[in-house]
């Protein structure tokens, strides 16, 4: 488990430094940015769908914590890439607009767990635990065991 988690936030933080969004720029430029943000998309909903699907499978509360976070990042990250392509798509139309409003998105925070929501405190503080392997959370009962 540990290792397909690992593996999948590193393909989520090389995602992560691919998003963004450079105008002014000429038409050509846009729309060669508009379809990487889109390729970009597709992945997160590709990974999506495989973490939701892991875990459907997850035996303990610790495991399914770490896929519940891990869907809580790709949702942000994938609402960082739709507010980008409504941008670019909007850039010819209002090129002034579209400037002014990615200026004013605040910058991506270069550490990937800093994304979460704060209310994800937990969840952040859980996944710096698992990373570093030292989680108290690793001799946990499973789920069921739990609610008896």
């Amino acid at each position: 488990m540990q290792t397909s988690f690992q593996q999948i936030l590193a393909e989520l933080h090389k995602l992560h430094v691919q998003i963004h969004l450079r105008l002014p720029a000429s038409q050509r430029v846009v729309q060669q940015q508009l379809l990487h943000l889109g390729q970009i998309q597709q992945r997160l909903e590709t990974l999506q769908i495989e973490v939701v699907a892991r875990s459907r499978t997850c035996l303990t509360a610790s495991t399914y914590l770490t896929y519940l976070t891990l869907t809580q990042l790709i949702n942000t990250l994938i609402q960082d890439v739709t507010s980008l392509k409504h941008l670019a798509e909007e850039y010819p139309i209002d090129p002034e607009g579209a400037i002014a409003c990615l200026q004013s998105i605040p910058k991506h925070s270069p550490d990937l767990l800093a994304r979460l929501n704060p209310a994800y405190e937990t969840h952040k503080q859980f996944l710096t635990n698992f990373l570093k392997k030292s989680s108290p959370l690793h001799k946990t009962q499973p789920v069921l065991a739990r609610h008896r």
